[in-house]
């Protein structure tokens, strides 16, 4: 099912449904309570794109199936509510279907679902986006989109004061099934033993990293952009003039240069469509959020990476619509990555606008020196980079191999390979 959530928040909708049909394939004839609640959520989600594509008749037979399951008054209320919701909506009546779903809103936020710590509440704030957009309320559909981007922040803002506060302890994390996942597979293979496999991942600094790369987790499906670009950031550094002590501290911060993107809904960053006003103003705001939640944390190299992510995207020239500052004021780490920041992107693609070749983005960068960015290292980039390219003709692969230094994507490297076997083998023995 976590496939069909993710193609799901992505807006991938029909990927969602192929996900989600495969999962119910594998429930077994007499489900345990929480195979059962792994189930009723899935039918949910199928039933809410069903509505999104507009076929009512297919959401409401998914919904009557799911009644089928509810054996009990003992069955989880919320599950119901949700379920009567968007029968509600199925049936053309969105106003009823907005209040259950808000009342349900205001019952987590209020502690009584004890859903502080999951995505439930985010799910259903997408649901009410939708339905007030087809009731033509764009404001309470943007407020809804506000609220969701608000909920992302807080969850990860409150794991930032955690680990703050008992920086070595690794509770805060433990229940996260990324984590388990990832610990398992080191252990497995015996790359490292459990415990200090966990303490890695509990660091405050780990966690940081691995929270700025899923941010943007839509955009860049091998969650390596901050460490391509940390290690142009280096390069550049130096020949900017900066120590090789102080180049290295540039490159680790630039890992982090994307965290903003925590509250951004990701379907907006995998969206290929042009973004509306609200959508670019809350990606916009990724900056000053990610600025906003280092200050929280407690790491070394703190200072450089606030810098970098409350500036990376300030122009040069400050006619950006960015606040201040603007040329020379703006830290020259924030202004190093800027350039760094925008190359990858140009060169691996988004999924907004196609990838360009390393000659292409080098001119499009050229084209908006002293506007956009710094003119002097503009210079230095394009240089490097040419130089960079005649050595290592497939680049972007080059710059991502440092990831198998850094322990968080060493190790999601290796579950992508553990992947790909087991896919493989599951292929040779359908043959």
């Amino acid at each position: 099912m976590n496939r069909g959530n993710a193609y799901h928040r992505l807006g991938r909708l029909d990927e969602a449904l192929s996900a989600f049909a495969s999962s119910v394939l594998f429930v077994p004839s007499r489900p345990s309570l929480r195979e059962r609640a792994a189930l009723h959520e899935t039918l949910l989600q199928v039933a809410e794109i069903f509505l999104y594509q507009g076929k009512a008749f297919h959401a409401r037979s998914v919904l009557a199936n799911l009644e089928t399951h509810f054996e009990s008054l003992e069955e989880d209320h919320r599950t119901r509510r949700r379920c009567s919701a968007l029968k509600a909506f199925a049936e053309g009546d969105l106003r009823s279907g907005v209040s259950l779903l808000e009342a349900e809103v205001c019952r987590a936020e209020q502690g009584e679902a004890a859903l502080s710590s999951d995505n439930w509440v985010s799910d259903v704030l997408h649901t009410l986006q939708w339905a007030y957009r087809e009731m033509g309320d764009s404001d309470a559909a943007e407020n809804a989109l506000k609220r969701i981007g608000d909920r992302m922040l807080r969850s990860a803002m409150t794991t930032v004061d955690a680990l703050r506060a008992t920086p070595s302890i690794v509770q805060h994390l433990a229940a996260d099934a990324k984590v388990r996942e990832i610990d398992q597979y080191l252990m497995t293979k015996r790359v490292l033993p459990s415990t200090s496999s966990l303490v890695e991942f509990g660091r405050t600094w780990e966690y940081l990293i691995s929270l700025s790369a899923s941010a943007a987790a839509a955009e860049d499906s091998s969650l390596e952009h901050g460490v391509r670009v940390g290690a142009l950031a280096k390069r550049l550094a130096v020949l900017a003039g900066e120590t090789p002590s102080s180049a290295e501290a540039i490159g680790r911060a630039a890992l982090l240069h994307d965290i903003g993107k925590v509250s951004v809904p990701q379907f907006i960053l995998s969206k290929k469509e042009p973004l509306s006003e609200k959508e670019q103003e809350l990606l916009d705001a990724h900056g000053a959020v990610g600025g906003q939640l280092l200050e929280r944390a407690d790491f070394d190299g703190k200072r450089t990476a606030v810098n970098i992510a409350l500036c990376h995207h300030h122009a040069f020239d400050g006619l950006g619509g960015q606040r201040s500052p603007a040329g020379e004021k703006i830290p020259l780490e924030a202004r190093i990555v800027a350039i760094c920041d925008a190359f990858d992107a140009m060169v691996v693609g988004r999924p907004r606008h196609e990838a360009m070749t390393v000659q292409e983005a080098l001119r499009d960068l050229a084209s908006r020196s002293g506007r956009d960015f710094d003119p002097h290292l503009i210079a230095l980039f394009v240089d490097l980079v040419r130089t960079l390219h005649r050595e290592h003709p497939d680049l972007a692969t080059f710059l991502s191999a440092e990831a198998e230094s850094i322990p968080y994507f060493a190790a999601q490297r290796m579950l992508r390979r553990a992947s790909s076997s087991v896919q493989r083998s599951a292929r040779q023995r359908q043959r």
